[in-house]
């Protein structure tokens, strides 16, 4: 066989097997049960800060140098950040789910929306309760929206 052939028939079965490991990550035995969830949550970890800083940086713009409410500053970030995000996921962090792709988006647009409005609340509630700065504020609403996103997307969403 000549080599750069064998080389690209070796590459393909090295990527076909990453996917099937990401794909099916408990069919396998020993140390490899444990690394496909390890990759996702640090693939999870990556997109979401990405998309974090995306949504925060977005807040700070049409807020400190727009003039925009925060509370519409903050829905805008959280929307942009979620549909990078579902882009990101589909494509590097959770396998297909058990949906069509049309039906996939559609729940997660709906569990987009529920953490939208869990970002909301806790935005108003740390800026007019205890009268923190609605930066730090946004801190608050990432840490717990994203718990809440990563368990519904991956039951609800991406599940198989």
């Amino acid at each position: 066989m000549d080599e750069p052939r064998f080389l690209s028939e070796l590459s393909l079965a090295a990527a076909s097997a990453e996917v099937d490991i990401v794909a099916e990550p408990y069919a396998y035995s020993g140390r490899l049960i444990t690394k496909a969830p390890k990759r996702q949550s640090v693939r999870f970890v990556l997109v979401g800060s990405a998309t974090a800083s995306l949504d925060y940086l977005t807040l700070f713009l049409l807020t400190s140098q727009l003039g925009q409410g925060y509370l519409l500053s903050a829905a805008v970030g959280f929307m942009l950040g979620s549909i990078c995000n579902y882009l990101l996921s589909v494509r590097w962090v959770f396998v297909p789910g058990k949906f069509r792709k049309d039906l996939e988006f559609s729940f997660f647009i709906i569990t987009s929306l529920v953490g939208l409005a869990l970002n909301q609340l806790t935005m108003w509630f740390f800026v007019s309760v205890p009268r923190i700065n609605y930066l730090y504020a946004k801190v608050f609403a990432v840490v717990i929206v994203t718990v809440c996103n990563f368990l519904s997307k991956k039951r609800l969403v991406f599940v198989r």
